[in-house]
């Protein structure tokens, strides 16, 4: 997750650094925050993955 002031930007990939689909641009806000949770779960939900691990990056 790339963070920043006002926009965060998160991608999804696994632990081979195959990218799990589009990236997410969410605001920096709680509403931005649940978005991105629900995102998070619907990859690992399509992907059938059993873990998350969140980077980030400013």
């Amino acid at each position: 997750m790339d963070i920043a002031k006002f926009k965060h930007v998160a991608r999804a990939q696994d632990g081979r650094g195959k990218v799990l689909g589009k990236s997410l641009t969410s605001t920096n806000t709680k509403e931005g925050f649940d978005t991105c949770f629900v995102w998070m779960e619907e990859v690992q939900h399509k992907h059938e993955k059993a873990d998350v691990c969140v980077g980030i990056t400013d």
